[in-house]
């Protein structure tokens, strides 16, 4: 809880990331910070967990835990929550050291789920992926026509980032270029 002037209220998503990015960037005396984060990891509110895995992951980069419960909440979240674990994923891929066959099942999925933000979020994991993405080429694909051009852009990048082997999205990405949209 956060406390003031005599009264409590919840904690926010926003003040655990930004006390918790404050704490990680500190060095190695910001373990002393992981007993508390540990406990923000179990909290009711999703985003206020992602935050705390997040900053933890930042402190230990070694924590394999925080790798894993960031990507199920990203597959079985709703809302700001999956878009806040979507953004750390997106952002700290190649860092994460993620592997594709650990990624791209919750990936294409999220694809599948159309919420313009979730799904441009896991285009942009897959990007990082290149050729091993061309699994999710079909999904990518019908990305390429949704009415979110954050979406689209996103779906068009992974598709680059896959490289000669998606040639079967030419097609999609010239229709996606004539778009007026």
């Amino acid at each position: 809880f956060w406390f003031g002037r005599g009264y409590a209220t919840q904690k926010s998503p926003n003040s655990v990331a930004m006390f918790s990015q404050a704490i990680s960037r500190l060095g190695t005396d910001a373990r002393s910070a992981l007993p508390s984060l540990a406990r923000l990891r179990a909290d009711t509110n999703p985003a206020v967990r992602i935050e705390a895995i997040h900053a933890a992951w930042r402190i230990d980069s070694t924590d394999r835990t925080c790798v894993d419960e960031l990507l199920r909440e990203f597959g079985d979240g709703t809302g700001e929550a999956t878009h806040r674990a979507g953004g750390c994923l997106a952002q700290n891929a190649a860092s994460m050291n993620l592997k594709p066959a650990d990624v791209l099942p919750s990936m294409i999925a999220a694809l599948r789920r159309r919420e313009p933000l979730i799904a441009a979020h896991a285009a942009t994991i897959l990007s990082h992926f290149r050729a091993d993405s061309l699994p999710a080429l079909p999904e990518l694909k019908i990305a390429l026509r949704d009415d979110e051009r954050v979406l689209r852009y996103a779906a068009a990048r992974a598709i680059e980032a896959i490289g000669p082997a998606a040639a079967a999205a030419i097609p999609a990405l010239v229709e996606a270029l004539n778009d007026p949209t």
